[in-house]
Formats: C-alpha cells, sequence, structure tokens
C-alpha cells in the first residue's frame, strides 16, 4: 500500500472546498497489479474521463492520484460550465483564421452540450442546471471591447450569443452597475465535487481500478513500454495520461513550459434572501466580468452567493485576508445590495497557456497530456478526457483544431513563472486604465 500525506497539506493551504457530497466515492488504497494498458496520472475529470471511456473499450485502466478523487481544481472550481473558452474571439481569429476559428468555438460548444447530454443521462444528482451565462462590462471601454468580441462570435463563428446594451443587462444581472453584456443560453452549473465523484463510479463500473495516495514521481518511455516509478512501486503501461493539470510537474515528461500555475479563490456566503438572488440574477445565470482579473459568480443551490477571482497569483496568502478581500470585492460589484457574511472560503491551482488554449496532444508516442484550461475547466477537461481515449483507442485524427500530435513547451511561459508579480501588476494596471 502506498499512500500520501499531501491532502491534509494542500487543505491547509487552500482551504476544503465548499462542496458536499451525499455519498463520496471510495477509492482502492492499493495498487492491485503493476501492469495496465493505460496508466492515467491524475483522478479528475480529465482523468475519469478518460479512464471510462477507454475501460468501456476493453483496456486494462489503473487511475492513479496522491490524494484522492477531485482533489484538485475538479473538485475546487465554481461549477461553471459554459460554452466559451479562455481566449477571446478576435484573437482566435487571428490564429486560426475564420474557418479554423469557427471549428475552434463549435469545439467548445460541443464540449458543454457533452456535459448537459451526461448531466441529463447519467448524473442525476448534480444539481444540474441550464440558465445561460453573462460576461458583464464595468466600463464604457470594455462595453467597445464586448462589442466587437460578440460580433465575431455571432456573425463570424455563428455562435448563439447575444449582445445586450447598458439599458438592457438588467434582464439578466442586477445589483451593481454594468455597461453592457455578452449573454447566452446553453451555458449552465453544477455541483463539480458531485460530477467528479459520480464520473469516478461510472468509471470504476466500466472496469478501471482509482487508487488514491499513489504519487508519481517520474515517467521514462523504454522501448514499447512507459515506466511509471511511484515511490517503492514501478508501474508498467503500454500508454500513460498525464492529467494533473497545474497540481504536478513530473520528470521526464516534457511538461516544462506548457503552463503557468496560477492561484483561484473564492468564497460562499451565507445563504440570501430570493428576493436578493432575484434582484441579482433574475434568470439564475452564472456570471463574471471581462477584466484580466475577472471576478466570477452565481448562486448555488443552497442560494449562496459564490463569488471567486484571481485577487492574488500567490498560493501563499491567508486565507483569512483573501476571505476579507473577495467580500470587500463582491460589495463593491453588488452595491446596492448587503452581502451576507462568508460561510466558506477556499481556492486552488489554475493552469494558464500563452494564447489562454487549452494544451491536448501527445508528449511522445506513447505518453499523452491535457490540461492549461485557463478557468473553464469542467467542460473542457471531460472533452480534453474523452478526446485522448480517442486517440489511444486508434483514431487517426481528432476534430479539435488545437490538437498537438507532439506538444513543445515555451521558454517564454518558463520565464513567466518567474516574473508572475511584475505580470500580475501589469494587468492590475490594465484594468485600471479600463
Amino acid at each position: 500500500m502506498l499512500r500520501n500525506t499531501s491532502h491534509d497539506d494542500f487543505n491547509r493551504r487552500f482551504g476544503e472546498p465548499g462542496w458536499s457530497v451525499d455519498v463520496p466515492f471510495v477509492c482502492n488504497t492499493a495498487v492491485d497489479f503493476d501492469r495496465a494498458d493505460v496508466v492515467v496520472i491524475g483522478a479528475g475529470l480529465t482523468g475519469l474521463a478518460a479512464a471510462e471511456a477507454l475501460a468501456l473499450r476493453g483496456k486494462k485502466v489503473l487511475v492513479i492520484d496522491r490524494q484522492g478523487v477531485g482533489s484538485g481544481a475538479s473538485g475546487r472550481n465554481a461549477g461553471f460550465c459554459t460554452i466559451s473558452p479562455s481566449a477571446t474571439a478576435r484573437s482566435v481569429l487571428l490564429q486560426y483564421g475564420e474557418v479554423s476559428g469557427k471549428k475552434y468555438f463549435d469545439w467548445f460548444l460541443r464540449a458543454a452540450e457533452r456535459v448537459r447530454e451526461r448531466a441529463e443521462e447519467d448524473f442525476s444528482d448534480i444539481e444540474w442546471s441550464q440558465n445561460g451565462r453573462a460576461s458583464l462590462a464595468l466600463s464604457a471601454k470594455q462595453a467597445e471591447s464586448m462589442r466587437e468580441n460578440w460580433s465575431i462570435q455571432h456573425k463570424l463563428f455563428k455562435l448563439p450569443v447575444q449582445y445586450l446594451s447598458r439599458s438592457e443587462v438588467e434582464r439578466v444581472a442586477g445589483g451593481g452597475s454594468y455597461y453592457a453584456a455578452i449573454t447566452d443560453n446553453v451555458s449552465g452549473s453544477l455541483n463539480p465535487l458531485k460530477l467528479v465523484h459520480s464520473l469516478a463510479l461510472h468509471a470504476r463500473n466500466a472496469g478501471a481500478c482509482i487508487c488514491e495516495g499513489v504519487e508519481a514521481t517520474s515517467v521514462r518511455e523504454v522501448g514499447s513500454k512507459v515506466y511509471i516509478d511511484c515511490g517503492s512501486i514501478t508501474l508498467e503501461a503500454n500508454e500513460v495520461i498525464i492529467a494533473t493539470d497545474a497540481y504536478r510537474s513530473l520528470q521526464n515528461t516534457r511538461t516544462a513550459g506548457l503552463y503557468v500555475p496560477l492561484a483561484s479563490y473564492m468564497i460562499a456566503t451565507e445563504s440570501l434572501s430570493e428576493e436578493v438572488c432575484s434582484l441579482l440574477f433574475p434568470d439564475k445565470r452564472v456570471a463574471s466580468t471581462s477584466r484580466n482579473f475577472a471576478n466570477y459568480f452565481r448562486i448555488d443551490a443552497r442560494r449562496r452567493l459564490l463569488f471567486g477571482g484571481r485577487r492574488t497569483l500567490s498560493s501563499n496568502t491567508p486565507l483569512s485576508d483573501i476571505a476579507s478581500e473577495l467580500h470587500d470585492a463582491a460589495g463593491k460589484l453588488f452595491d446596492s445590495v448587503h452581502i451576507p457574511n462568508v460561510d466558506k472560503c477556499w481556492g486552488g491551482l489554475l493552469s494558464f497557456t500563452q494564447d489562454r488554449t487549452p494544451v491536448v496532444g501527445g508528449l511522445s508516442e506513447r505518453i499523452y497530456y491535457a490540461g492549461g484550461y485557463c478557468g473553464h475547466g469542467v467542460p473542457t477537461a471531460l472533452a480534453c478526457g474523452e478526446m485522448l481515449a480517442e486517440r489511444i483507442l486508434g483514431a487517426d485524427a481528432v476534430d479539435c483544431p488545437f490538437y498537438q500530435s507532439r506538444l513543445k513547451g515555451s521558454v517564454k511561459m518558463q520565464m513567466a513563472k518567474v516574473l508572475l508579480p511584475a505580470i500580475s501588476r501589469y494587468y492590475r494596471a490594465v484594468d485600471a486604465i479600463n
């Protein structure tokens, strides 16, 4: 049996997540075999989606995680399931062009629809709600940029999004002063911890073995096999999927420079009254601001206000300070209502990429990686996991414009880790100007 004590240390650093599960998934605590067709490192949404798809097709799959199911971003996020990527429509158009740019946005649209399908067909108790999303502009300059972004999304890429002027925004968001909004009626929300535990159950029922407390330290490709070193034992596999996102950098895997890990936090307040809920979110949408240091917020099933953001890129700030900052930020944004006291504060790590596009593909002939979801992980993670399973099962090509057969890190991204304080100051200055 292999055990790891990092789970308690992590919770002390980032806090216990504010989500609960009625019947938690119980992992294996020992590796019963040391050879598998596929070893998946990371028991989050990506790894479990891949494991389920592979096991359903007869592969012998072993999922290992140094903490447990959903212990990382998969069980700590705000539960948004949106159709829009992190990258702006203009940047996608410049990088991919009109034809591939449309495929890019269509991929994210299908990913969100896939979550809805599974929520309705397989996961009956994940608090799924499809009420749409609103991205809110807080200044005239942001509104101008937002209208241009909407024009590209709607007119060129044919996305089901609407632009609301200042006089129309109150239909979808209240309690503050907003200059414009981009909305859609396809996005939704859910309880992410329930989702990842439900997915783990489906993966196990399909035949995958899921083990917690097993820490992979390095991955080595030797001939036609891949060896995963895990303390006192070494696992052998035909293929390996690394699905740890920002939570682990393994030796010998060429993941350096693919992403930058950033800290993000959120609070859950005490329950709001029905009247305040209706004022803030008349049609119960999920919402976010359009700044670089954006805030995101919604009302959950317990009528708590969930309010999050990257108040700091550091993971060393005391949680009590972060809770106070986020509560103050919520009070300033929703200046016409009283924000109740903070009930819970927690955080986690996100992985950001240079162009805000997910990083998914092969690190070598037999080692695959997916991550860099830039805060849009729920639909993206499931879709990337299923896509890697397709590739391992023999698909010659995958229908994804940003899939790369050979991933390569960037020196710029490696330098960005060192320069985070300066980068943080720059984007805060940009937000202040805008």
